[in-house]
């Protein structure tokens, strides 16, 4: 029985341990990213967009 409880504590201290050393990202870095993935997404979603437009243009107009 002890001896799972000081598995557990000792689960626990290096998991303490570990997230310690974690690097966490700070609130304008992850203002920037998130900006950066709407830029793209939107960027994306015109050129796919031109694209379908082309092509159904073509599909339907070179019968």
């Amino acid at each position: 029985m002890f001896d799972k409880i000081n598995k557990v504590k000792k689960y626990l201290q290096e998991t303490l341990t570990e997230v310690k050393k974690m690097n966490f990202i700070s609130f304008n870095e992850t203002m920037r990213k998130t900006f950066d993935v709407i830029f793209f997404s939107i960027f994306f979603l015109i050129i796919f967009s031109l694209v379908d437009t082309l092509f159904t243009f073509l599909i339907l107009h070179l019968k």
